[in-house]
C-alpha cells in the first residue's frame, strides 16, 4: 500500500480532492465536513476543505478528510470508557454518529501555555478557572496540571473567551451541566494525552465539544485528537524547542497539525483572518497535507495509507447502503 509520506510533493499535489460531497438531499456542510441525517443517527462525511481563522481557505489538502475521520475513529474507540457518540466508520471518510444537542461550547484544555490563553498571560491574566499561573512563563511552557480556556462556539465570525465562571455555567444551562461536562472534558482529555505520549508525542492543547443525547446524558460529540482539533508535535522537538528557547516563528515548522499551516500563513502573507484569505500555494499545499500525516501518525501510530477510489461520490454513497444507511 502507498502511504501519503513515501510520495514525493508533486505526486502529493496529483491525488484527488474533495471538496463537496451529494451523497443525499439535505445535506449541511460545515467548515469542513458535509453532514447527512439518517432520521436518528448522523453521517459525518469529513472533505479535504480546510479553514484557518474562521475561513474556508480556496484549496483543498489531500486525503485530509481520510486523516480526519481515521484520527477520530481511532480516538472515540480508544475513549470507549467515556459516553461518545461515535457508532461506526463504514467509509474511510465518513463516521455514523447518535445525534445529540450540542452545548453552545467549545471545551479547549491546554498542557501547555499556547494559543489564546498565552494572549491572555501576556495582558496578565493568571487565574484560568481556578488554575492560579506564576509570573515568568514562557509561551509554549508546560504546565503542572491542564488548564481550561472554554470560548463560544461562533456560527459567523470569531469565537469568544468565556472570561467567568459564571459565564460558562450560564451557557451549559446551569452549574450541575457545566460541572458533569468539564470533568467528561477534563479526564478524556487527560487520556487523549496519554495516547499521544504513548506515540512519542506531546499533546500542547486540544478542542472538544459535548452534546446530549436522547437519554440527557453528557456525551463527547463532534471530532476527537485530529491534527484539526488539537496542537501536537514530538516529544523530542518539543523540549529541544522549549530548552534552547526557540524564538516563537521557529516553532511553526514542527507542528504536526493546523497549526502548521497558520504558522506559515503567518510568516508568508502576513494573514490571520483580516479580509480574503490568501491562494495556498503548491509547496504548501503538500506541505500541510505532510504535516496531518505525521499527525495521524502520532494518534494512531500508523502511516497514511492511500485508499483507491476512496474519493469518489460512489465509494462513500456504497457504503452507506452497505450499512443500510440509505
Amino acid at each position: 500500500m502507498t502511504t501519503l509520506l513515501s510520495l514525493p510533493y508533486n505526486k502529493v499535489l496529483s491525488l484527488p480532492t474533495v471538496r463537496e460531497t451529494y451523497l443525499m438531499p439535505g445535506v449541511r456542510r460545515g467548515k469542513t465536513r458535509d453532514i447527512y441525517d439518517l432520521g436518528g443517527m448522523l453521517a459525518m462525511v469529513a472533505t479535504d476543505r480546510i479553514s484557518a481563522s474562521d475561513s474556508v481557505l480556496p484549496r483543498e489538502i489531500p486525503e485530509k478528510g481520510a486523516m480526519l475521520t481515521g484520527c477520530t475513529a481511532y480516538a472515540f474507540q480508544q475513549l470507549k470508557q467515556y459516553p461518545t457518540h461515535f457508532i461506526s466508520q463504514p467509509h474511510p471518510r465518513i463516521i455514523i454518529v447518535k445525534k445529540c444537542d450540542p452545548y453552545p461550547v467549545e471545551f479547549i484544555i491546554r498542557n501547555a501555555l499556547t494559543g489564546s490563553a498565552w494572549q491572555q498571560y501576556k495582558n496578565g491574566k493568571r487565574d484560568f478557572y481556578g488554575y492560579v499561573l506564576a509570573d515568568g512563563m514562557r509561551e509554549n511552557e508546560l504546565l503542572q496540571e491542564p488548564i481550561f480556556t472554554p470560548t463560544t462556539k461562533a456560527t459567523k465570525g470569531h469565537d469568544i473567551t468565556i472570561e467567568t465562571v459564571e459565564e460558562f455555567d450560564r451557557l451549559m444551562g446551569g452549574h450541575p451541566n457545566a460541572a458533569v461536562a468539564y470533568e467528561l472534558c477534563h479526564e478524556a482529555f487527560k487520556d487523549c494525552s496519554a495516547i499521544i505520549e504513548g506515540h512519542g508525542g506531546v499533546l500542547a492543547d486540544g478542542k472538544m465539544e459535548i452534546g446530549v443525547d436522547d437519554e440527557g446524558k453528557p456525551t463527547l460529540i463532534d471530532e476527537v485528537l485530529t491534527p484539526d482539533s488539537v496542537r501536537m508535535m514530538t516529544d523530542h522537538d518539543y523540549y529541544e524547542l522549549l530548552n534552547s528557547n526557540a524564538p516563537r516563528e521557529y516553532w511553526g515548522q514542527f507542528w504536526r497539525d493546523k497549526q502548521y499551516l497558520r504558522s506559515r500563513q503567518l510568516s508568508e502573507t502576513g494573514w490571520q483572518g483580516n479580509g480574503q484569505p490568501p491562494e495556498l500555494s503548491d509547496e504548501l499545499v503538500a506541505a500541510t497535507a505532510r504535516a496531518y500525516a505525521l499527525g495521524y501518525q502520532s494518534v494512531t501510530g500508523q502511516n497514511v495509507d492511500i485508499q483507491p477510489n476512496a474519493t469518489s461520490q460512489e465509494s462513500m454513497a456504497e457504503a452507506l447502503a452497505k450499512v443500510r444507511y440509505i
